[in-house]
């Protein structure tokens, strides 16, 4: 058997773990019985660092 997917096509779900976590299923374990592969994103929320002068 041979499985050939472009990881582009895969949909992404978003994952409970955190804020801005999502998975792609690479591999299921309905394709490969006894091997799942899977792909995490963590994206970062941009959000400002404060400067060192706001501490004083």
């Amino acid at each position: 058997m041979f499985l050939h997917k472009s990881i582009d096509t895969i949909e992404a779900t978003s994952q409970k773990a955190g804020k801005g976590v999502a998975m792609k299923m690479l591999l299921s374990p309905d394709e490969s019985p006894n091997f799942a592969m899977r792909n995490f994103t963590i994206h970062c929320s941009r959000r400002p660092y404060a400067s060192a002068h706001q501490y004083g």
